[in-house]
């Protein structure tokens, strides 16, 4: 429709970082388009909400005693962003809660800026800032000096942030083929 589209996603992840032998995770996701679908490749505004199924695998069991568990989640995501001649700019913010123990959630803001310098040419920025109450697949005991320094285990935080400046070559096609433009980055939960 010109406002509203729904999709479902579907995720697996395999990671030593996160203690996931194996985490699947699939969700309906309903976005709204605050600003019209006609303007979206200059600039677009909309909000996606999506409940999702996970089920996670251990390899190590977790501080909370488990070695695999099934979860509902849900997860609320607006986003920003603008294709212009000088370049481009994207901002979202995210929230995200466990169903079965609303205090576990998450709340993520990030954004990101290329502008261009020549043609396929552009300078980079990117930061991200989380406040993080969720981590239900941190093992239990304590990490080990190698792991910390070759970052092979996630500790316990309640926040995260990151940025970053940089460059990007661009060279192909001028247009990129996409199935659908919304929804590409709806009901999927950023944990890190």
């Amino acid at each position: 429709g010109g406002r509203w589209s729904a999709a479902a996603t579907v995720r697996a992840l395999s990671s030593d970082y996160l203690n996931y032998a194996l985490n699947l995770r699939a969700a309906p996701v309903l976005e709204f388009a605050i600003l019209p679908y006609e303007g979206y490749v200059a600039h677009s505004l909309a909000i996606a909400y999506s409940v999702g199924a996970n089920f996670s695998r251990y390899q190590e069991k977790t501080i909370f005693a488990q070695t695999r568990e099934a979860l509902l989640d849900h997860a609320v995501d607006l986003v920003f962003q603008a294709n212009k001649p000088w370049g481009n700019a994207l901002a979202s913010i995210q929230g995200s809660q466990y169903l079965r123990d609303l205090d576990k959630r998450r709340l993520q803001v990030s954004g990101s800026l290329a502008v261009r310098v020549v043609r396929g040419v552009a300078i980079t920025a990117s930061m991200n800032y989380a406040v993080i109450h969720d981590q239900l697949f941190l093992p239990a005991g304590n990490a080990t000096e190698e792991e910390l320094l070759l970052r092979r285990r996630q500790l316990a935080t309640s926040y995260h942030y990151f940025g970053a400046l940089g460059f990007q070559v661009t060279f192909g096609s001028a247009t990129q083929p996409t199935f659908s433009p919304r929804l590409n980055r709806a009901g999927e939960l950023h944990r890190f």
